[in-house]
């Protein structure tokens, strides 16, 4: 009896994991210089996804803006993260009534190349933030690898 029990919980379970897993996450990185867009596949990918998300995170300043400015920010240079589900990335905000630790629910995110062209900035469902206070020097030590770097 018990075997047969066994085997029954066996089946279910066998039959019910492939459901339970989830679909992994995965990430489209292009790269805009110039006004010309490419996508980026490998180890490039890799590469950019990891410079613009370390550059990404070190935002310190939040403000919600419009879809406009958004669509203002996709036209510049920049390196832009579009993921097939959202995916959770964490901040320290410095600033407005939600100081300290934060994380955003992000569809997609983009890091202009060139500091003069704005800040971060991060679609999270139907909002958009952009996020002052950021750190370019990441993107300027790789600049050799990239072909990207921070205009003055």
């Amino acid at each position: 009896m018990r075997f047969g029990l066994t085997l029954a919980l066996l089946a279910i379970l066998c039959s019910v994991t492939p459901s339970l897993a989830a679909e992994p996450v995965t990430a489209t990185i292009t790269s805009r210089r110039n006004g010309r867009l490419v996508e980026l596949a490998d180890r490039y990918a890799t590469l950019l996804h990891g410079i613009a998300l370390a550059t990404f995170a070190t935002g310190q300043i939040e403000a919600e803006v419009s879809e406009k400015l958004w669509k203002e920010a996709l036209e510049q240079d920049n390196i832009r993260v579009v993921y097939s589900h959202p995916t959770t990335i964490a901040l320290s905000v410095e600033s407005g009534d939600t100081r300290g630790p934060k994380s955003y629910e992000v569809n997609e995110f983009l890091v202009p190349t060139a500091v003069s062209t704005g800040s971060p900035m991060a679609r999270v469902g139907d909002k958009f933030f952009s996020f002052g206070k950021w750190e370019p020097r990441i993107l300027l030590l790789t600049k050799d690898v990239t072909g990207i770097g921070a205009r003055e």
